[in-house]
């Protein structure tokens, strides 16, 4: 039995396999490729090919890069991109010389070039590297043609479709990333910590509302305002926290004792949260419980510093109980779907400063218009739109200041 054409086999199976997870941005098809490298690496010294034997090496090599690094950050990317372009271009060189002999000596120099190149591309997530591997199969079909080996020619074939998958995947993904790193150009944006979270991944790692993501938060230079939901015990303890769908229509409708909620909950009470929070941030309290009254605010905030506190609520009237409060006291619009219909100026002249809307459609120029005409500052919720790309296009389009951290 040849136990190198099995190898041989094997490694193509690998490749092939690289291919397919790859182009569906799968991290396990770099492992595939390295796998796929070492069969080929011992197929290639077998049959005496040093110059694809030091190609195997080389590629090898960089699927490790593949593996570890794919997808990681840009500084760890910066790193080591210097690193592989090196030994690429290294093992290029001597696989050129090494080849310099051979009567196909321009097909293979090319797919060498081609496949090497692209690797290194794809590890960067460049869909580049795509458009060079669909550019190598391409002349490794011919190239098969020509030795009349109809096995590389079929392997190349039905490699070429995901090559072609692979490439507009990475489109979408490189489009993404120019996304995200516009939405952390937010050096002119006023950053609301949505329940007190810094970003979208903080939302999995935290507990909504709690001191503890407030403090990071704090940190945080990028952001200006802390939301808090704020709500009331029965024994009179204000405590922060929204609660699942079923809790904010049922569960917390009935008034029970903190000691009670803290344990159920996990809750933290909104004067420990206040001792987490820093001067030069604004606190955004949306005021879930119509228990809480004037009283228990300026009570909370005594002795306390803040550059601004924004009361919200969904009713107007209800907020009509925080009239005449310290000047850093604010007021905000809840959005709904009338929103566009209040009379602005009477809104400012009761102290509001802030017009909440919560559908894309209400995002318009004559909004904007009509909001900075009272006197009072827009800004969307981003609660009903369908992705982060939809909410940066409203954002972009209509130069909103202020953005939630849901979409960060």
């Amino acid at each position: 039995m040849n136990y190198f054409i099995i190898i041989e086999i094997v490694g193509s199976i690998l490749y092939f396999s690289q291919k397919i997870f790859l182009s569906f941005g799968k991290r396990i098809g770099w492992l595939l490729g390295f796998l796929g490298s070492i069969a080929f690496t011992i197929v290639t010294f077998h049959k005496g090919s040093f110059s694809y034997f030091i190609l195997e090496i080389t590629s090898g090599v960089v699927f490790i890069f593949g593996m570890f690094a794919w997808r990681k950050n840009e500084i760890l990317q910066r790193n080591i991109t210097f690193v592989m372009s090196g030994l690429t271009i290294i093992g290029i060189l001597i696989v050129l010389l090494l080849n310099f002999g051979s009567p196909n000596r321009i097909l293979e120099n090319v797919m060498v070039i081609l496949f090497a190149i692209g690797a290194v591309l794809l590890v960067l997530k460049n869909p580049l590297g795509w458009l060079l591997y669909i550019l190598g199969h391409l002349v490794l079909i011919f190239y098969g043609y020509i030795l009349g080996t109809y096995s590389i020619m079929l392997l190349q074939i039905i490699s070429l479709p995901f090559a072609v998958i692979g490439y507009e995947n990475f489109k979408k993904l490189s489009t993404q990333d120019t996304l995200s790193n516009k939405i952390m150009e937010l050096t002119n944006k006023i950053v609301l910590a949505h329940k007190g979270f810094f970003n979208k991944e903080s939302e999995e790692l935290y507990r909504e509302n709690s001191k503890e993501v407030c403090s990071i938060s704090n940190t945080k230079d990028y952001i200006s305002i802390i939301e808090l939901d704020v709500r009331k015990s029965k024994d009179g303890i204000l405590y922060c926290y929204h609660g699942t769908f079923f809790e904010y229509c049922f569960g917390l409708r009935f008034s029970r004792f903190f000691s009670d909620i803290e344990k159920k909950y996990h809750v933290d009470s909104l004067d420990d949260i206040l001792g987490v929070i820093g001067e030069s941030k604004t606190f955004f309290l949306d005021i879930k419980d119509t228990n809480i009254t004037k009283e228990d605010i300026l009570k909370s905030f005594d002795g306390k510093k803040f550059k601004k506190i924004i009361l919200a609520n969904k009713s107007v009237s209800f907020l009509d109980r925080f009239n005449n409060m310290p000047k850093e006291f604010v007021k905000i619009f809840n959005g709904n779907i009338f929103c566009n219909f209040y009379d602005l100026v009477k809104l400012r002249e009761k102290n509001f400063k802030y017009f909440e809307v919560v559908f894309p459609f209400q995002v318009r120029k004559k909004a904007l218009k009509k909001v900075s005409d009272a006197g009072m500052e827009f800004r969307c919720s981003g609660l009903f739109f369908r992705s982060k790309e939809s909410y940066w296009q409203k954002v972009n389009k209509y130069s909103l200041k202020h953005i939630s951290s849901d979409f960060i």
